[in-house]
């Protein structure tokens, strides 16, 4: 059951201590009890009704709502940044949890704070097909501050605030493993994976736009960024033992190496944590 316990670390089990975030009615959120006084403090922008926690609908437009939400979230931020990542140019949408529409924008440090979904853009690399096939692997560089020496795909990144995922995966296949834009083209999108993982005073939900990408046999990535050490090539077999070993992936990148193995026939119904394997993937 070990590639389970990929998917279970990246998962809460419960949110029964959660307070839920709305806005307009819509949920968009979750707020650790622990972060919940520090919010509340900020009366000009949040209101405690009936154990949910609401973002005032008096801010004015969409534009409005979301400086005014910046504005206060700094303000939470400069008097302490724990639960807080930091804070940098970076913008993220905020989501209504059942549409998925897009209201305004926030600071990416306060994506844990508040517990909203955050997207990311991830490429699945490969070359050949059946017992041919392999897939490109990354390990980060160890100077970055997210799990350095971990392994990554080939190519990834945060999708920022009115970004489209593709063009912004383009970038970052050129930045970090050398693919030209025509042969990036031919990439092709596979659907979404996500989690929710409880991190220090806040909830992290992520929403992975995966990608595949067959590349040529002969080619071999570079990366021009100085954020990867290495690539590997890995056999369908080794990617499977590598996943199961232990937290040898960065939590969120083993997810979609297992949503890979799935969609290329390499976990099939045969094993008994199949279904639990699938629906895990999705949150």
């Amino acid at each position: 059951m070990a590639l389970l316990d990929r998917i279970t670390e990246c998962n809460a089990q419960s949110l029964a201590d959660m307070v839920p975030l709305h806005f307009r009615s819509a949920q968009i959120g979750w707020i650790d009890p622990l972060m919940l006084p520090r919010l509340q403090a900020e009366t000009a922008v949040f209101l405690m009704q009936a154990g949910i926690l609401t973002i005032r609908d008096d801010l004015g437009d969409l534009t409005a709502t979301g400086d005014a939400l910046d504005t206060a979230l700094r303000r939470v931020y400069e008097r302490d940044p724990t639960g807080f990542g930091r804070w940098c140019p970076d913008y993220t949408p905020v989501l209504e949890f059942d549409s998925g529409k897009s209201l305004f924008r926030l600071q990416r440090a306060a994506i844990p704070a508040l517990g909203i979904m955050a997207g990311g853009v991830h490429l699945n690399g490969f070359s050949g097909r059946g017992s041919k096939q392999r897939l490109w692997v990354a390990r980060r560089a160890q100077h970055i501050a997210a799990q350095p020496g971990k392994l990554d795909q080939i190519a990834a990144g945060f999708l920022p605030h009115d970004e489209d995922p593709r063009i912004k995966l383009i970038e970052e296949a050129e930045e970090e493993a050398g693919i030209p834009k025509p042969l990036m083209m031919q990439a092709h999108q596979t659907g979404i994976v996500s989690y929710r993982m409880r991190r220090p005073l806040g909830l992290q939900i992520g929403l992975i736009q995966c990608f595949d990408l067959e590349l040529p046999e002969d080619f071999t990535p570079r990366n021009t960024d100085g954020e990867v050490e290495g690539f590997f090539a890995l056999t369908p077999k080794e990617l499977i033992e590598v996943l199961a070993e232990g937290q040898n992936f960065k939590f969120d990148c083993a997810l979609v190496a297992i949503d890979f193995l799935i969609r290329h026939g390499w976990l099939t119904s045969e094993r008994d944590d199949y279904i639990a394997l699938c629906r895990g993937l999705r949150h």
